[in-house]
């Protein structure tokens, strides 16, 4: 098999404000962005009239497999918004706190097993009728 990097570029923001009103009224804000992504990629590789390298299998050869990753091409990305505000008062014995919390996420994917396709022989002398190149002779 012949198989490409994995990229996973990490992203991460966080901005904070806290800020004292009064020595009973105080408040907190935040908000923060996240990114996390993958990314699978299959080699620019043909074969005979194919547009795209399949994942080839010998059975008479221990199951050999050529090709690239079966899983492959496949990606996803998280964008993750995220803001909150809270106060809090306190007023005598008793302290209070209000907010809110926002959260939005994006997260476009792909992911198609095999898409380039397989094939699969019991013997190579399958395989050579079918590629016309025969480099396995058993």
């Amino acid at each position: 098999m012949f198989y490409t990097n994995l990229e996973q570029p990490f992203h991460l923001l966080n901005v904070s404000e806290y800020h004292t009103f009064s020595p009973t009224i105080s408040n907190e804000f935040r908000v923060g962005y996240n990114r996390w992504a993958y990314s699978y990629t299959v080699p620019d590789k043909k074969f005979q009239s194919l547009d795209a390298f399949p994942n080839l299998t010998i059975d008479q050869l221990n199951n050999i497999n050529v090709g690239p990753d079966p899983n492959a091409p496949q990606y996803s990305v998280q964008n993750l918004y995220q803001g909150t505000d809270n106060l809090t008062w306190i007023k005598g014995s008793h302290t209070m706190k209000f907010g809110f919390e926002y959260r939005k996420y994006i997260s476009p994917q792909l992911f198609i097993q095999r898409s380039r396709g397989d094939y699969e022989w019991s013997n190579s002398s399958g395989f050579c009728e079918r590629c016309r190149s025969c480099f396995c002779r058993t």
